[in-house]
């Protein structure tokens, strides 16, 4: 709530505070508020004195993905729910029942990505291009494990490294076209048939990109996925199926879209938020509900859910109550647990004629 992050601290609490008023939750529940000061340190110790001075139900917070995963940490150790507002970047693992994520986990990407409605709608050989870092990472092995199990084939990957404006690199590892002598003999051949080709048309590369993939996971941002798709298409790699995650649904990807062609996520559709929610929001305050007090209501209205518990006299009282649900609803979607871990059901969408649509929907509609 202070520091140069600070408007996006009280924007968060903003949506916290009006999903306790719209959502109608008893006066006698305490609202408790500690400043993380945008420190993952400070923030675990907000966490520590929250649960033992307070001995708080549970604790929304996290709104930044270095400083959740501290806060989560610290409310694991005690055994406390932590909502958080950010994707943590944790293996599997390193997670359990104690966590919701709002914006949903790469666990819950990735399970959502891997359906069986999208292995049946795109194949079985899949590739994916990834950030070089602690977040990649995490989305590459989970991406392995559930595809070992559900019998899909892993057969490119690429890492670009981050803040990358360049990613050439980048699609020629993913191409095959980075290590030309592995081809030594293909390329040899190609180079004497357009040695003799004529005519004045500049070929991007000599070599043919290896396509031997069904379609692409993008582990990006919509402003780096902007700069890949076009990149692969340099590289000849044309008319690619390309699936990206929750971020992608902004207004920039539909601008995009016309130049790139369709593109697919899985994430939420924001036709489905609870628009009863955001009218009261408006009506409260005089101006539409932005990004994070929506994450802010969403993490409330799971919230009141839980406020919800009967015969409770203590944390171990709890937290089987907790265990023992089903599933959660926030403002559009619902977390269900599912080996002990809460993953969020995700719609899988594409990007096309200037609007976001729920891709199976529009299938089924078009048959």
């Amino acid at each position: 709530l202070t520091g140069p992050k600070q408007s996006f601290g009280q924007k968060a609490l903003l949506g916290i505070e009006a999903g306790l008023k719209i959502l109608g939750i008893p006066e006698n529940v305490k609202l408790y508020t500690k400043d993380s000061m945008d420190s993952g340190a400070q923030g675990a110790q907000s966490v520590a004195d929250l649960i033992q001075q307070q001995k708080v139900s549970f604790i929304i917070g996290g709104l930044f993905p270095e400083a959740a995963k501290a806060e989560y940490l610290e409310a694991k150790r005690y055994g406390v729910l932590f909502i958080s507002l950010s994707t943590i970047d944790l293996p599997r693992e390193e997670k359990n029942h104690h966590l919701i994520e709002v914006q949903g986990s790469i666990q819950s990407q990735v399970s959502s990505l891997l359906s069986q409605e999208m292995i049946n709608k795109f194949g079985r050989r899949l590739g994916v291009i990834y950030p070089d870092n602690e977040s990649g990472q995490v989305y590459l092995n989970e991406v392995w494990r559930q595809a070992q199990a559900k019998n899909v084939s892993l057969k490119t990957i690429a890492a670009y490294p981050k803040n990358s404006h360049d990613f050439r690199e980048t699609a020629q590892q993913f191409l095959g076209l980075r290590y030309p002598r592995e081809r030594e003999e293909e390329l040899k051949i190609l180079s004497d048939v357009y040695a003799h080709e004529k005519g004045s048309a500049r070929r991007v590369q000599t070599l043919p990109p290896e396509l031997d993939f069904d379609w692409v996971f993008l582990a990006s941002f919509p402003y780096e996925a902007i700069q890949i798709i076009p990149t692969l298409g340099y590289y000849d790699a044309n008319r690619v199926k390309v699936v990206g995650g929750p971020t992608w649904a902004t207004r920039s990807m539909i601008k995009e879209q016309k130049n790139i062609g369709t593109m697919y996520f899985v994430g939420e559709d924001p036709k489905d938020l609870n628009q009863e929610m955001l009218g009261k929001f408006q009506e409260l305050y005089k101006q539409p509900a932005g990004l994070i007090e929506v994450m802010g209501m969403d993490s409330m209205k799971i919230g009141a859910q839980l406020l919800s518990f009967k015969n409770i006299s203590s944390r171990e009282d709890f937290d089987k109550q907790l265990r023992e649900l089903e599933a959660v609803k926030g403002l559009s979607s619902q977390w269900e647990l599912q080996d002990g871990l809460w993953l969020k059901r995700m719609n899988a969408m594409t990007i096309t004629r200037g609007d976001f649509v729920k891709l199976f929907e529009a299938e089924t509609l078009k048959n």
